[in-house]
């Protein structure tokens, strides 16, 4: 957390997403769904983590001035006061050339638990370390499709959340959830993949790029005939195995390449 001193008092906000609770990432949703400037974003999300209220007026020499209500408590603060507090959250957001977007670098399950056709549901964990090769593939395909059919969406939930007794709940089940936990839920494995492109460069610097579905599934079976060493009976296994342990075995092999081509 980052702390934010007001004259003698101390705040905290949150100094990441991982540290935006699951009530403040729905508030988000809502924010980005309204299609607010940046800076707009920025100010409500720093006024909802510190539970605050704002109040704008004309000061001195006409300069904008706010006073911002904690509980009892009333500070008084410039435009360019509150603009530098507010940049405690520039880290929601990516600026290109031109454009500037959300940046969901979440990897913390906002929603570890969610209760579905009165089924207690168990969500992937941290960064989905705790997912199968095989898993993986089918949730990089299915968001694929997702992104042409948002429709899928409920189909890419239901990869990530399974029962105690492991049974499959079925997608359509999924659509009586709010739209708002749904894209914090994206935004989770979002922020996984990019993790894990930051973790495994080498392995992830060719994937993406807009390939179809089938695509994409083809290029991973080709992946765990290779893990697999060619060997029919071993290929299940390859996709049984955790996710990490997967891509840390890839990274290694793409390493070696690289060492020989040089």
């Amino acid at each position: 957390m980052r702390t934010l001193q007001l004259n003698e008092f101390v705040y905290f906000l949150p100094a990441g997403w991982n540290e935006i609770s699951a009530e403040q990432l729905l508030y988000l949703v809502k924010l980005v769904d309204k299609q607010l400037k940046p800076e707009e974003i920025k100010l409500k999300m720093l006024l909802k983590t510190l539970n605050a209220r704002v109040h704008s007026y004309n000061g001195a020499g006409n300069e904008m001035c706010y006073i911002i209500k904690i509980g009892k408590k009333k500070y008084e603060l410039s435009a360019e006061q509150v603009h530098a507090v507010t940049a405690i959250f520039d880290y929601l957001f990516f600026k290109g050339n031109k454009t500037v977007s959300i940046n969901p670098l979440l990897t913390k399950n906002p929603f570890p638990v969610l209760k579905v056709c009165g089924k207690i549901l168990q969500g992937a964990g941290e960064g989905l370390h705790d997912i199968t090769y095989e898993q993986f593939i089918d949730m990089m395909v299915c968001f694929d499709q997702m992104l042409a059919k948002p429709e899928c969406i409920n189909d890419f939930i239901a990869l990530i959340y399974k029962s105690s007794d492991e049974k499959e709940i079925e997608a359509k089940h999924f659509g009586k959830l709010p739209s708002a936990v749904k894209i914090t839920i994206i935004w989770y494995y979002m922020g996984s993949l990019q993790f894990m492109a930051e973790k495994f460069p080498l392995t992830f610097s060719g994937t993406g790029g807009g390939s179809s579905g089938r695509n994409i599934f083809e290029n991973q079976m080709r992946v765990v005939d290779a893990l697999a060493g060619n060997d029919l009976t071993k290929k299940e296994t390859v996709k049984k195995s955790l996710l990490y342990d997967a891509l840390f075995t890839l990274e290694i092999a793409a390493e070696n390449v690289e060492k020989t081509q040089k």
